[in-house]
């Protein structure tokens, strides 16, 4: 069948697309005792810019004790960082240089309290809600539509401290309660606990959640047992457990294959085949995100490679087929709900148009 779909879309003329330059990707960390997000090396971890958003001077009518800003993702042209005590969402441009405020979702009456991590994934931002103040749902998912930036409903979730996308269009979503990672659909439906950790042996507090390039799931351990642990995202065993940190709240694959966290005490790298561990920065540190500078994300680059080719031709028919999908994507390219031929339709002419 993929063979026949590819050989569908050669038959309609397309010969090749137009390409992208590569694009400037770096990973994004929020200090949450200065307020400031701080860009480094996305493969290496090596600090870019240790002052590029400074949230304390764009919002100053507040103190700096009333704001813990939590996590960050890149939404389109924007970068939206959620704040657990203000419980919102700031919203910023995507510059390089300099990001402008654009806007802040939530905060008195708002509909979110106590808001820790968040995540984009087909034109929502999903968004792990705890309290509720304001008129908030208490242990949820907040669901915020991006074209509008409102709210538009939320599902209940296992008190829930992050949120990242499967590679099946649902989520992942960490549940310190219970001291699992656990699996919702979009709509709010609970599909299974990936992990069930007794909180012992197991992971305790479990923060950000990270895919690895492989599949396997990235878990910062809060409390004690205190580290990184690593899970098997089919089976959800165990794999791996580093007993290093210091109230760990984030967690990330380098491109160099090491990972990188975050503590109480700063960021940290970690040699997964070794276990040394070696200090970036010092400070109290939250979660990562990924920020790519340069042209507006285009949807023809299915795999995220800064390319439009006949690679993001084949990811797209086998995410479609159902088999494996690029990270944060799903086969329904037109976001009606449905993953159908409207779908092909849809990815091909954006293939042919190019970026």
């Amino acid at each position: 069948m993929k063979k026949m779909l590819v050989a569908m879309v050669a038959v309609s003329g397309l010969a090749c697309a137009s390409a992208n330059a590569q694009l400037d990707r770096v990973l994004a960390v929020i200090e949450s005792s200065t307020d400031v997000v701080m860009l480094l090396d996305a493969d290496t971890g090596a600090p870019i810019n240790l002052n590029w958003i400074n949230i304390q001077a764009d919002y100053p009518g507040t103190t700096n004790a009333s704001k813990t800003p939590k996590g960050i993702i890149q939404v389109g042209n924007e970068i939206w960082i959620s704040d657990q005590l203000r419980d919102g969402v700031y919203r910023y441009t995507v510059d390089e240089n300099a990001p402008q405020v654009i806007g802040f979702i939530g905060g008195t009456g708002g509909g979110m309290d106590n808001v820790r991590g968040l995540c984009h994934l087909n034109g929502k931002v999903y968004v792990a809600n705890s309290g509720t103040q304001n008129g908030a749902p208490g242990a949820a998912i907040v669901v915020i539509d991006v074209a509008t930036a409102t709210i538009e409903g939320s599902f209940p979730a296992l008190d829930p401290f992050d949120v990242t996308p499967a590679p099946n269009g649902n989520l992942y979503v960490t549940d310190i309660a219970g001291d699992n990672v656990n699996e919702y659909t979009t709509s709010g439906t609970f599909v299974r606990t990936v992990h069930d950790s007794d909180g012992v042996t197991g992971v305790d507090f479990p923060q950000q959640i990270h895919r690895r390039a492989n599949g396997n799931l990235l878990v910062a351990g809060f409390s004690a047992p205190i580290g990184v642990f690593e899970y098997d995202e089919v089976s959800g065993s165990q794999l791996n457990f580093w007993a290093v940190g210091n109230g760990n709240r984030g967690v990330w694959e380098l491109g160099n294959g090491l990972y990188i966290y975050t503590s109480s005490q700063g960021v940290f790298t970690l040699d997964p085949a070794t276990g040394a561990t070696q200090s970036l920065i010092a400070g109290g540190f939250q979660y990562f995100g990924i920020v790519t500078f340069g042209p507006p994300p285009c949807g023809a680059d299915f795999n995220g490679d800064g390319f439009v080719d006949f690679f993001d031709l084949d990811a797209f028919v086998e995410c479609f087929e159902g088999g494996a999908c690029p990270d944060g994507k799903t086969a329904d390219f037109n976001d009606d709900g449905f993953i159908d031929f409207f779908d092909l339709d849809a990815f091909v002419e954006a293939f042919e148009a190019g970026c």
